[in-house]
């Protein structure tokens, strides 16, 4: 799930440059600012909906923070949470539930609905995939998870361009649907997938995320 504030303070930060001397207080604080304390009051009502914020400082941590000073601790996101509760004034009375918070985000992240599109060209006899950044990911099709407030089409347009770059915001039909229903240790995810056929196959595909699709 892509968050517009990551996109945003890229690109801020990337314009104020970075001095390799900072330290890693220096950065918590400014990750802080940028994703934390401007986030809008309904987001601290649940821990569960605080923590995609938490999880877009992450990305925006290791991607262009630890990229720009290789000085910087290599992060997951479990220390990244625990030393950010620590440095943020809003999140330090919550430091010592860390771990429970993190451990109750895993099980809501899970049942968070997921949409996207299964591309296919006009003969609909090819399909485009994409395949994620570890080393571990496979290939699937273009989806991600939906934001609050967020249609389910509209989620679906907003991951297959974030991931494959291509604009099928007109071509999405809510009856053209392959619905699934997957089940995580008792939590329950939907996954629908909208067809989105009669591409070229010499449309252009390059993801617009950094670090998410190969």
């Amino acid at each position: 799930m892509c968050n517009n504030t990551s996109t945003v303070a890229q690109t801020q930060y990337e314009k104020m440059g970075h001095d390799r001397s900072t330290s890693l207080s220096l950065v918590l604080e400014d990750v802080a600012a940028r994703f934390i304390l401007t986030c809008p009051d309904e987001e601290f009502e649940s821990f569960e909906r605080l923590f995609f914020q938490i999880e877009a400082a992450h990305w925006f941590y290791i991607d262009n923070c630890v990229e720009s000073d290789p000085s910087l601790p290599n992060m997951g996101l479990k220390e990244f949470a625990r030393r950010l509760f620590q440095h943020c004034p809003m999140l330090t009375k919550f430091q010592a539930s860390v771990e429970a918070h993190l451990q109750k985000f895993s099980q809501y992240k899970v049942c968070v609905p997921v949409y996207g599109g299964i591309i296919l060209n006009p003969a609909m006899d090819k399909c485009v995939l994409v395949k994620g950044w570890s080393k571990n990911a496979t290939w699937g099709f273009p989806k991600g998870k939906v934001n609050k407030n967020e249609g389910e089409m509209a989620c679906a347009a907003r991951e297959v361009y974030e991931e494959v770059g291509f604009d099928a915001s007109q071509l999405i039909n809510e009856d053209d649907t392959i619905t699934a229903t997957i089940n995580n240790n008792d939590n329950e995810q939907t996954i629908k997938l909208y067809i989105i056929a009669g591409v070229p196959e010499d449309t252009v595909f390059e993801t617009q995320t950094r670090k998410e699709i190969r």
